[in-house]
């Protein structure tokens, strides 16, 4: 299927600006229609290990994958951020938000 970021990463492979930012904004993308289905689903743990490009090559397909973090969530099971949101105290839509938080350095995907 292709690479993931962390592999493309640690391999000493970086992207230019466009490329980082083509790439945030199809994960943004993907936490907006997660975030609009119902239930909302929360990914929990986006990370450049659970981002994989298609082809393992800078262009690819963006792929969000490691969806087991979301287990109960539709059931009201669970603890920690995502039971949080579903009692009220953040809106799921929200977990977009932390996408800067959760690269190795904020978009450092570039030199």
């Amino acid at each position: 299927m292709g690479r993931s970021l962390a592999q493309m990463l640690a391999a000493g492979e970086r992207c230019d600006e466009a490329e980082a930012l083509r790439i945030a904004g199809e994960l943004l993308a993907v936490l907006k229609y997660l975030g609009g289905l119902l239930p909302p689903v929360v990914h929990r743990d986006i990370k450049p290990g659970n981002v994989v490009l298609a082809g393992g090559a800078w262009g690819g397909r963006v792929f969000l994958v490691d969806f087991g973090g979301v287990q109960g969530v539709s059931s009201g099971q669970g603890v920690g951020p995502a039971a949080a949101q579903r009692q009220g105290h953040r809106r799921p839509c929200c977990s977009a938000l932390g996408i800067g938080e959760q690269t190795p350095t904020p978009l450092s995907f570039f030199p």
